[in-house]
């Protein structure tokens, strides 16, 4: 798999229209983050294509083309935006309690999926 995943740092190709990619990781930091956007017929093929934006041209055959908000959290050593602790992606939360004074939460995250 050719990884060209925001996180590597490596810069999308240089590729002509009617390009076949096929078994590459094109995951974007931010939600419908536009690709190849003066390319045309384009096909992707067993791709993670993850907050990507293609042109309305593209084939894409069984790829992961989810939208999602990342949570710093979660992925602490990507380059994302900081959370704050209370942060939307919170899905639930544990208080420890000592003598029955709280004295730490634990927060549960997960990345939010956009429709």
């Amino acid at each position: 798999m050719v990884n060209y995943s925001f996180s590597t740092g490596k810069k999308l190709p240089d590729i002509g229209d009617n390009h076949v990619f096929k078994n590459c990781n094109f995951m974007q930091k931010n939600p419908n983050t536009e690709i190849f956007k003066d390319k045309s017929g384009l096909v992707f093929n067993s791709c993670n294509l993850i907050n990507c934006k293609l042109p309305s041209d593209t084939k894409i055959i069984s790829c992961n083309t989810v939208q999602k908000s990342l949570c710093s959290h979660i992925y602490p050593k990507l380059d994302l935006p900081e959370c704050s602790v209370n942060c939307e992606h919170v899905i639930d939360t544990d208080t420890i309690k000592v003598d029955n004074i709280i004295i730490d939460t634990i927060y549960y995250y997960k990345d939010l999926v956009i429709k």
